[in-house]
């Protein structure tokens, strides 16, 4: 089998993009995306067929989304707890925008690296999280 190579794009475009070819590259960029703020940052995965993992990952949590390449109206995103009826909202930094982000999809950044690092090996999303349709 050869090389997989992704794309990593920075929401910040003062640190445009680079290309992932293993596993080891992937972790250590999160790490530092993890450690360089407390806000989560946020970056585009692009999988060599197109589909789209979204991570958002700071100091004490992440969020993960995935968008197929087809575009489809609608996505995923994982979740760990049951939605509640009145929800608290936590910020990630999508590019220099405060973004909010529904509480039960906070995770983990462990869960989000672990997420991060089995779409690239898998080229899919692992069936062990619970994945919510927005």
């Amino acid at each position: 089998m050869g090389i997989t190579e992704f794309k990593l794009i920075y929401f910040d475009t003062n640190k445009g993009e680079k290309l992932i070819h293993s596993a080891q590259e992937l972790h250590t960029a999160l790490l530092e995306l993890q450690n360089a703020t407390s806000k989560p940052e946020s970056v585009n995965l692009i999988s060599p067929n197109g589909d789209i993992l979204t991570i958002a990952i700071g100091a004490d949590f992440g969020f993960i989304q995935f968008e197929r390449s087809s575009l489809d109206s609608s996505y995923l995103i994982a979740v760990e707890k049951r939605k509640m009826s009145v929800e608290n909202y936590r910020e990630v930094d999508a590019g220099g925008t405060p973004t909010p982000i529904p509480e039960h999809a906070c995770l983990s950044t462990e869960k989000v690296i672990d997420i991060a690092l089995y779409y690239f090996d898998h080229l899919t999303i692992p069936n062990y999280v619970r994945w919510e349709e927005v």
